[in-house]
């Protein structure tokens, strides 16, 4: 089965079609219903391995996030810088000890994402 293409949808006309893993490690839909899913161990992701992280903090600059540290079981860190533009979020850093390295630069058009380029 495709995974739906998202490309152009708003979040609260999508949000049923994204998955999220509860506390228990159960994966639920947008709405919190149970898929039929229970993720006991490391989640294989193009093959990175991500078990559940066992700490985080969060840095605020006023009322926004612009950092987010978690560390994980098995020993790696990784942190997210947010940098702002007004209110909107535009580049999001994610760098970790397990050597991820990605910027992601959100495009608006108005009030609406329309692109987020990754590099």
């Amino acid at each position: 089965m495709a995974l739906p293409d998202l490309t152009g949808e708003k979040v609260n006309d999508t949000y049923q079609r994204l998955l999220q893993i509860s506390s228990s490690n159960v994966v639920l839909d947008g709405t919190g219903s149970n898929v039929g899913i229970r993720l006991d161990g490391p989640l294989e992701v193009n093959g990175s391995a991500r078990t559940l992280f066992t700490s985080a903090s969060m840095v605020y600059t006023g009322d926004k996030v612009t950092q987010v540290t978690q560390s994980y079981e098995a020993g790696t860190q990784q942190i997210t810088d947010i940098v702002y533009t007004g209110d909107n979020p535009q580049t999001i850093a994610v760098t970790g000890s397990d050597g991820i390295n990605k910027l992601y630069t959100i495009v608006y058009d108005g009030d609406n994402v329309s692109e987020i380029r990754v590099t």
